[in-house]
């Protein structure tokens, strides 16, 4: 059994007999012949465990939480003593040390960018198992030791030249990326920009026209109002006037009434204008009237007094026909009517027709008074 167990391959990166970081061959990409720094850190109170190549974490993972033994032996350039050929290591190892603490990302980076030869190991307290002890132990097998530290440093900080002209190379692609990017976004910027201008001008003119619709609404709502006062007013007025109105239609009404007898008595008047004295019986006062002492009182007036004996008798268009033609106011007519007037006393109380007017008028056709 083993509690730590590393390969140069990436195959195998155990803590505890743990294989949660195993099968990583893919992280290790340093060329054949080129050094690489290789560091395991695992955390007894945390249980995890990660990997660090070249000062960069390549993985991490949680273990199991059984304690590490510290008893044990190291064994280099093969899987302990089980004679498993298949994992001896065939290549150059230098500065191996073991520490009693969790080394910090800032300090494996310190000690890969101090190179093979800086000993920035030695001025870590911690560090439990030391390369010069390692150096210190009895060898079995074909091992040369590493002669000369600049040697060994110069071929180090080659390998690391050309580790880090990779990741120089994929950073600056990656800084052209991010330039491109970042010229599209520019650009998107500069067109975000103008539109923004532009919403920005045309929100202020609506703002402005906003203000200017507001003081035009405030203007028609104080028209409005004001255009509704007056039409309380009107509707008053409106209202006293139709109250007038209806008033003067009704003395309208009367008055149309009177003005239309007035047009009646007229109209009997002018029909016989200019003829005689006895036009008057025309009037409405007299016309189909029964002859009563009244109307022979209102024509004495006129000094009819002979026409005393018509008193009962309906004054009919006839009846005033033949008073015209025998006037009393004609001396040649006077005693004829006189006659006349007697023999009407047969018909006082009687309603004067047609028939009656024909009577007189067939009797009377030598009168002297008849044209």
């Amino acid at each position: 059994t083993y509690e730590i167990l590393i390969t140069s391959t990436g195959e195998y990166n155990r803590v505890l007999g743990d294989g949660v970081l195993d099968s990583l061959q893919s992280k290790f990409t340093t060329s054949t012949g080129q050094w690489f720094h290789y560091c395991l850190t695992w955390s007894s109170s945390s249980r995890t465990t990660q990997l660090y190549l070249d000062g960069e974490l390549a993985a991490s993972g949680q273990t199991s939480g059984r304690q590490l033994y510290t008893s044990g032996t190291v064994w280099f350039n093969r899987r302990g003593n089980s004679g498993h050929n298949a994992y001896v290591f065939g290549g150059q190892l230098y500065r191996f040390n073991m520490y009693t603490e969790v080394l910090s990302s800032e300090t494996i980076k310190r000690i890969v960018d101090g190179g093979l030869c800086a000993e920035v190991e030695e001025t870590i307290s911690s560090r439990q198992l030391r390369w010069e002890d390692v150096l210190a132990k009895s060898r079995s097998g074909s091992v040369v030791e590493v002669t000369g530290c600049d040697m060994v440093t110069k071929e180090f900080m080659e390998s690391q030249l050309e580790i880090k002209d990779v990741k120089l190379n994929a950073m600056r692609e990656e800084l052209d990326t991010v330039t491109k990017k970042l010229d599209s976004t520019q650009e998107e910027l500069q067109t975000v920009t103008g539109r923004l201008e532009s919403v920005t001008t045309r929100s202020n003119r609506t703002e402005d026209e906003l203000s200017r619709t507001r003081e035009s609404l405030e203007s028609v709502t104080d028209r409005c109002n004001r255009n509704e006062d007056e039409l309380i007013r009107t509707r008053e007025s409106l209202e006293t006037v139709t109250t007038r109105s209806n008033l003067t239609e009704e003395e309208l009404n009367t008055c149309s009434a009177e003005l239309t007898d007035t047009k009646s008595k007229l109209k009997g008047a002018i029909k016989f204008s200019n003829i005689t004295m006895w036009d008057i019986l025309y009037t409405d006062s007299f016309y189909h009237k029964i002859f009563t002492g009244q109307l022979l009182d209102d024509l004495k007036s006129w000094s009819w007094d002979l026409l005393e004996e018509f008193v009962g008798v309906n004054v009919t268009e006839g009846v005033i026909n033949h008073l015209q033609k025998h006037d009393v106011g004609k001396a040649e007519c006077g005693a004829q009517i006189s006659d006349i007037l007697n023999m009407w006393d047969e018909f006082i109380g009687v309603k004067m027709t047609r028939g009656i007017i024909q009577h007189f008028k067939e009797n009377h056709n030598d009168d002297p008074c008849d044209d």
